[in-house]
This record gives C-alpha cells, sequence and structure tokens, in this order.
C-alpha cells in the first residue's frame, strides 16, 4: 500500500480537474483500481490542483496523473 500526492499547477487547472475526474470516474479504472482512494482539491493558492492517491497502485496512478497533467 502506497500514499503519492502529486500537485499540478498551470493556468488549465480547470480543464485538467474536468479530465481527472473523469479518468477516476471510469468504469475500467474502478475495476482495475478497486480499492484505490483518490481526493482531488483545488488549492487555495491559485491555478494548483493537489491530488491525494493511497492503496495498492498509487504509484502507477501518480504517473497516469502527471501524463494527464
Amino acid at each position: 500500500m502506497a500514499f503519492r500526492r502529486v500537485v499540478i499547477s498551470g493556468e488549465k487547472v480547470q480543464d485538467t480537474k474536468a479530465d481527472l475526474d473523469g479518468f477516476f470516474s471510469n468504469k475500467v479504472f474502478k475495476t482495475n483500481y478497486p480499492g484505490l482512494k483518490i481526493k482531488s482539491i483545488l488549492s487555495p493558492k491559485k491555478d494548483t490542483i493537489v491530488v491525494d492517491i493511497n492503496g495498492d497502485g498509487a504509484d502507477t496512478v501518480a504517473k497516469k496523473v502527471e501524463d494527464i497533467s
């Protein structure tokens, strides 16, 4: 079990958050990572998203999140 935090910043964080929400709600994603807990937060800092990933497969998902951003 692992915990990863990914911080994403940029001008298009709203678009990135929408893409991440779609990725995390995908049926295939939920099937592949059933016990994974994900929390995506728009940070009080301007143009920043913080994504906390906890559980088996957190390393792999963190890399995919970085690719999406």
